[in-house]
């Protein structure tokens, strides 16, 4: 598998925040708005992931499953930070080696990565992708890349995305109220609802050791005896 990544643009991350949640639309109308070509059409930016790439292609981040680094790149970009448990640790640390120097994937060499399957027998969670983020492996996914933001922008692209999930409280209820109504039989359970209303505010409990971005290891499996 390929992974050319580039880091999208704010409209995008805002346009796929609202897509990527909003679950109770119709099968067929969610497949057609998350199709990856319309979406690039619609906000006139470049996809920011390309799966398959025909020769050697600079990019801004590459996937963890299968990366190599000199060792005089790590020397120059420090090593990578210890305060991830898992998700996100690969893109903060490809920022600080980009600046020393290029990242690249080549296309002439592919691999298969079973996404997700230790994860998933760890978190005692279920399916693909980082799409489910109404459990506790969801809740590392947010934690992760909230952390990532705060140590690779700032204090105030943080508090940006944070604002992002918590705007996306109310959508999420009263889009299952919508599909009572109607009877849409693909909605959210509300039990899934409550899952990812309890990490929000678990993320909103946490943003201020977040905030001062000190020594600090954010693992869910641990923090979850202290929080909850």
């Amino acid at each position: 598998i390929h992974s050319k990544l580039e880091y999208p643009n704010i409209f995008y991350c805002i346009f796929m925040t609202f897509l990527t949640r909003i679950k109770q639309l119709p099968p067929d109308l969610q497949k057609t708005l998350l199709n990856n070509e319309l979406r690039s059409l619609q906000l006139k930016i470049k996809k920011p992931n390309v799966e398959e790439a025909p020769d050697i292609v600079e990019v801004d981040w590459i996937n963890g499953a299968f990366l190599m680094v000199k060792k005089e790149a790590i020397t120059l970009a420090g090593k990578l930070n210890e305060d991830f448990f898992l998700y996100a640790e690969e893109v903060e640390w490809c920022s600080r080696l980009k600046n020393v120097g290029k990242l690249c994937i080549f296309g002439n060499i592919n691999i298969i990565h079973l996404q997700g399957e230790t994860a998933n027998d760890t978190f005692e969670s279920s399916g693909k992708g980082y799409m489910n983020l109404f459990d506790r492996k969801g809740l590392q996914i947010m934690l992760s890349n909230l952390v990532r933001i705060r140590k690779q922008f700032g204090i105030g692209w943080y508090v940006f995305n944070l604002m992002m999930h918590v705007i996306e409280l109310p959508i999420i209820l009263v889009g299952h109220i919508f599909c009572l109504i109607f009877q849409y039989k693909d909605g959210l359970s509300f039990k899934k609802i409550n899952g990812f209303w309890k990490n929000v505010f678990y993320l909103l409990k946490l943003s201020p050791v977040i905030i001062k971005n000190r020594p600090f290891f954010y693992k869910v499996l641990m923090l979850f005896v202290f929080f909850v």
